[in-house]
């Protein structure tokens, strides 16, 4: 009963204090942070988002001193507070208002496409990462009460599952692969209720999350997904449609991670027919199955017709990208693997390290396309007898899959074997030079 009478005082003074609100901008600013998560919400995301917000708070947005005033009131009121570019508010309040808000949608609406506005993710970008990782929480806030409160209005469903995928599409670009399949999967369940199985909103998801399946070795899975999502392309948009092209692409790099290079090269070839005559021979997404095309042939040890089909794709990417894009750095690691497997471990060394300092920069040091380059450059020193800096790479990259992919990884386990025998032959090279003293 204490406890009771604890909730229902604190309740009466929260909403004493919104009550003391005088401006129409701090009310319409608490009405909108109450979908929000509590902490640390960024003023950048209801600034760019403003468009989409009503008016006053909209305009109050645009004038730092009038957004300074709202914040000012709502710390009068105890109900927030501003620390460097975030907002803090008190979760009592947010509960306060939504009870207050039930049965006007406006809010929420409101919220939904702010979030959809302002939440996106450029792959390649470190601010863009950055950015989604400080937005993300609370937009899948704002999607949550989306999802259940606005439950019988399809275009705000919509809207939902626009944002649970873009969460999802965030979340396995960045190598949380997991987490990326926890957001399609709310997508997936809103979108085929709202649009149907057969649409091509729905294909889209059903292809992502076929992405996560191969990323995580699970290559009867992601057939499945990539198959279902082809159907939909070619029945709704067509055979000789750019998303058909992209099916194909993504069902011939399964082949490939399981070593099935001649259905690989088959499926490569109906794609690349379709994107040639679409896009030209200049564009990146020919670029990037020129690239994966060169990938099989070296998969097959043909690296004359692998160097040929590199150098053409890290053409396009360094005129059409730039030398700085992941895209390209994954071209620079691809030549280095054929220099390093025909022996010439200098090259390949020098190739690997042009991706790496790229990778480096633009993902980051703890994401798994960077963890493959250190692998890379493990394997070069171990090809050569150095053991021990074959090791150090070894156990950057063996990090980072370890926290990314988990410990039941094959790619996970493929480095562990491969620490493990490093450290055999340092062993066995010690042992050996103690005999000889």
């Amino acid at each position: 009963m204490e406890k009771n009478c604890a909730i229902f005082d604190i309740h009466n003074h929260v909403t004493a204090s919104i009550k003391k609100i005088k401006m129409e901008s701090t009310r319409q600013l608490l009405n909108i942070c109450a979908y929000l998560a509590p902490e640390g919400i960024p003023l950048s995301m209801l600034r760019e988002g403003r468009a989409r917000l009503p008016v006053p708070l909209s305009g109050a947005l645009m004038n730092t001193q009038s957004l300074n005033k709202a914040i000012s009131e709502l710390t009068a009121c105890s109900l927030g507070r501003k620390q460097g570019g975030l907002l803090y508010v008190r979760r009592q309040a947010q509960e306060t208002v939504r009870e207050e808000l039930t049965g006007d949608p406006r809010w929420l609406t409101y919220c939904l496409d702010m979030a959809n506005a302002v939440f996106k993710y450029r792959y390649g970008d470190k601010r863009s990462m950055s950015v989604f990782e400080q937005r993300a929480s609370h937009v899948l806030e704002i999607a949550r009460y989306g999802e259940t409160l606005l439950d019988e209005d399809e275009e705000a469903q919509r809207k939902t599952a626009i944002l649970y995928h873009k969460a999802g599409y965030g979340f396995y670009f960045n190598g949380q692969y997991q987490e990326a399949l926890t957001w399609f999967d709310k997508a997936l369940s809103i979108q085929e209720n709202v649009l149907g199985a057969e649409h091509p909103d729905t294909a889209a998801i059903y292809n992502n999350m076929a992405g996560v399946y191969d990323n995580r070795g699970d290559y009867g899975k992601a057939l499945e997904w990539y198959g279902k999502a082809l159907a939909i392309y070619k029945s709704t948009l067509g055979p000789q449609h750019q998303d058909t092209a992209a099916a194909y692409n993504n069902i011939a790099l399964v082949y490939k991670n399981q070593s099935d290079y001649d259905k690989a090269l088959e499926w490569y070839g109906k794609a690349l027919a379709i994107i040639e005559k679409n896009l030209g021979t200049q564009h990146p997404d020919t670029a990037a199955t020129y690239n994966n095309i060169a990938v099989v042939y070296d998969s097959q040890r043909n690296y004359t017709k692998a160097l040929e089909w590199y150098k053409k794709a890290l053409y396009i990417r360094e005129m059409a990208l730039g030398s700085e894009h992941p895209d390209t750095a994954t071209t620079y690691n691809n030549i280095a693997l054929v220099y390093g497997s025909q022996g010439e471990y200098a090259k390949a060394l020098e190739w690997h390290k042009k991706a790496l300092a790229i990778k480096e920069k633009v993902l980051g040091t703890e994401h798994p396309s960077t963890a493959v380059t250190y692998n890379n450059i493990a394997l070069l020193y171990y090809y050569q007898g150095g053991y021990k800096q074959a090791l150090e790479w070894y156990n950057k990259c063996y990090g980072i899959l370890l926290h990314k992919l988990g410990e039941t990884h094959p790619n996970t386990n493929l480095v562990k074997n491969n620490m493990i025998n490093c450290m055999s032959k340092i062993h066995t090279g010690q042992a050996l030079e103690t005999r000889a003293t």
